[in-house]
């Protein structure tokens, strides 16, 4: 029953709509109508300004954070852990991805994804994080910066000594995170190939 509760728990508080609920409480918007339709900071950013960007990426991380947290308090079996850890991150972040309360139409999931790594280890996640800031800094793309990051994130699952406990299927679990994250980057993928991608905020 422990593992069911944290598993639905998991989804339902990452699906909360934090960009959707902000924008349309302050600036009475749909976010979804506006700039690149996205829920996510970025876009909450964009148009909402720096307060709702920045509340919206805090909450999000939350929502993959606290879900880990609960996991390693409540499950006291190291073998379980292993294999429930990255299967509550990958539930927090397809609860942002298709949130249930909007029509299941999310967004990428990367402020929880990184929320839910820093959980489960938080030098991995500065590794990402500061592969993320590299890449924006040099290239002004966020989206990039995320996608590098997924990608950084999939070699240290197979290099770093971190995940040598971790079963094969939870190491399979864990890229299918990183792998969706980047998969809801396809279209800004195709933009930075035709040089069309908007540069700081995407």
């Amino acid at each position: 029953m422990r593992i069911i509760f944290l598993i639905i728990f998991s989804y339902l508080f990452g699906s909360i709509p934090t960009g959707y609920l902000l924008v349309k409480k302050i600036k009475k918007t749909d976010i979804r109508k506006v700039g690149s339709g996205n829920i996510g900071a970025t876009n909450a950013f964009r148009v909402g300004g720096k307060f709702v960007g920045i509340a919206t990426f805090i909450i999000d991380f939350f929502k993959g954070f606290i879900p880990v947290i609960f996991t390693k308090h409540f499950i006291l079996s190291t073998d379980e852990l292993y294999i429930l850890e990255p299967v509550i991150l990958l539930v927090s972040v397809l609860g942002h991805v298709t949130t249930l309360f909007l029509k299941f139409r999310g967004g990428k999931g990367v402020a929880t994804a990184i929320g839910g790594i820093t959980a489960i280890s938080p030098q991995i996640s500065l590794i990402c994080i500061a592969v993320f800031i590299v890449t924006v800094t040099i290239s002004k793309y966020v989206s990039l910066g995320s996608i590098l990051s997924s990608v950084i994130f999939i070699i240290l699952i197979f290099f770093s000594p971190q995940f040598k406990v971790y079963p094969t299927i939870s190491k399979l679990i864990f890229i299918s995170t990183a792998g969706l994250i980047i998969y809801r980057h396809k279209s800004n993928i195709l933009r930075i190939i035709n040089s069309t991608e908007n540069k700081i905020f995407s």
